[in-house]
């Protein structure tokens, strides 16, 4: 079910119409970064994954992890067509345009709670879709402290969060996405993973000795949550706006993952002297550089 709501998510029309082009589809956990998953598992992820192959699809040690793609056209018919299928092998039918569990005839349900209206435009059409799939959706906006407690609680089928990583991971994966964190209020596992598997990835990574076996752990871990489809990417920023008068220099090599401004910037007395002088080109904006996070929706 996880993965045909994924399915049903236009990625590629969101982007265009909604983000302007500037969101990247990150296919990882850790966007940007040497922990990402690429391509089919290496020797050494295979050595970490083997232990737990009867518990894994057999598609993650063939190949590498890839969100589905759509024409970014608005109308995501063969995604949804995917969609459609997986649901009805999951054990749901449709009965009068209504899509139900098989069994109970509970109807399908997915009330999505945001905490900010400016979130309602990067998720309606995802609702829209949900409910061509015959899904009663919902959007709801609630105040600060409803949202929180909510969010503490797990009362919710979905909700927009992002998660902000690193690239030298400690504890915080744990609250992330560990078994123990996910009856925990105060924790951030939004999506209720509990999952051995990933507890068992959990401690390789925070376990590693050296900086490559905490990579080869997180490429392994980033593999174990993708396929488990608990998330909705919706991209990523590779970067931060902002804008300045051209009176400033800096070094040649930059920070791989930071602006390194004030710190590593300084005024250049050439170029401040022609903005003061009244020579003021226009001021430059949307420089990015590499940035690891992920932006998800649970």
């Amino acid at each position: 079910m996880r993965q045909a709501l994924a399915y049903a998510y236009d990625r590629e029309w969101t982007n265009r119409v909604q983000g302007h082009g500037t969101y990247l589809p990150s296919d990882t956990y850790f966007a940007g970064s040497d922990l990402a998953q690429q391509g089919p598992p290496s020797e050494a992820e295979r050595a970490l994954l083997e232990p737990y192959r009867a518990q894994l699809p057999a598609e993650l040690f063939e190949r590498g992890f890839a969100l589905p793609r759509t024409p970014g056209v608005g109308r995501n018919r063969n995604n949804l067509r995917v969609a459609a299928r997986l649901l009805r092998e999951a054990g749901y039918v449709l009965r009068d345009g209504v899509l139900v569990n098989a069994r109970s005839g509970e109807p399908l349900r997915v009330d999505m709670l945001l905490e900010d209206a400016s979130r309602i435009r990067m998720t309606l059409h995802y609702v829209d879709a949900l409910r061509r799939l015959g899904i009663e959706s919902t959007q709801r906006v609630l105040d600060p402290a409803q949202f929180i407690n909510r969010r503490r609680a797990l009362d919710f089928e979905m909700i927009y969060v992002f998660y902000p990583m690193s690239i030298t991971h400690g504890t915080l994966l744990r609250s992330y996405f560990s078994s123990t964190s996910a009856a925990s209020p105060y924790a951030q596992n939004y999506a209720g993973v509990q999952s051995p598997v990933v507890d068992g990835l959990l401690e390789k990574v925070l376990g590693a000795k050296t900086v490559e076996e905490h990579a080869v752990a997180c490429r392994a871990l980033d593999r174990v949550l993708l396929w488990g489809y608990y998330m909705i990417d919706l991209g990523y920023q590779p970067g931060v706006r902002y804008a300045h008068w051209d009176r400033f220099g800096r070094p040649a090599v930059r920070p791989r993952f930071n602006l390194g401004f004030p710190h590593t910037w300084w005024l250049d007395a050439e170029k401040d002297a022609r903005i003061r002088a009244g020579d003021r080109p226009r001021t430059r904006g949307a420089e990015v550089w590499d940035a690891t996070c992920c932006a998800a929706c649970s």
